[in-house]
């Protein structure tokens, strides 16, 4: 009986591992595939002329937005990571037209993310979000949206791929964002991993 996707209750952690590896990786390369360059360059240009970026994302999700706000920091960047749902609207509320929420949610559905970014809008903010490809709340709210694919199961043990095709998405916009920037965000990098 599977326990998740292809991974099966008696299979040896050997080809469990062998498994997770194939599973994430068409799941980072079907990512890849769906969002064109454009999209990918018309995000990297919403996030450097964002004046602030407010990260978020609930459980697994929460923990991509938590990582690429450090790295962003690393690099310059006024971002910030909320994944409390009281803070994260009223720091929404008290954003301006410069500000981006960059909302991370492989569903799209919960209530909170979509709350929040009803706010954004409503200040005159922009909303960015990384999401299912499935057509979903978040995606009709959002300014620019890349998309993640990752195989989803009755036992919604889909955060396992959808995390790492997250991961990959805000790596991929993280390292366009240096290469832009091959003047300072190197020596920012530098300078942050020797405090």
């Amino acid at each position: 009986m599977p326990i998740h996707n292809q991974i099966r209750g008696d299979d040896p952690l050997r080809l469990v591992g062998e498994k997770l590896i194939k599973e994430n990786t068409a799941a980072m390369y079907a990512t890849l595939n769906v969002n064109s360059e454009e999209k990918l360059h018309e995000c990297v240009t919403m996030l450097r002329s964002a004046r602030r970026i407010i990260l978020t994302g609930i459980g697994a999700s929460g923990l991509v937005a938590q990582n690429f706000a450090w790295k962003l920091m690393k690099i310059g960047f006024n971002a910030a990571a909320v994944r409390d749902m009281h803070a994260l609207l009223a720091t929404v509320q008290a954003s301006s037209p410069d500000d981006l929420l960059l909302a991370i949610s492989y569903t799209g559905v919960r209530r909170e993310l979509n709350l929040a970014a009803d706010e954004m809008l409503r200040v005159g903010g922009k909303v960015l979000a990384i999401t299912g490809f499935t057509p979903n709340a978040l995606q009709q709210r959002a300014s620019h949206c890349l998309y993640t694919i990752a195989e989803e199961q009755a036992t919604n043990s889909a955060s396992i791929s959808a995390c790492h095709a997250q991961g990959m998405l805000t790596d991929l916009l993280f390292i366009a964002l240096i290469q832009q920037d091959l003047e300072l965000a190197p020596e920012r990098i530098r300078h942050s991993e020797a405090l």
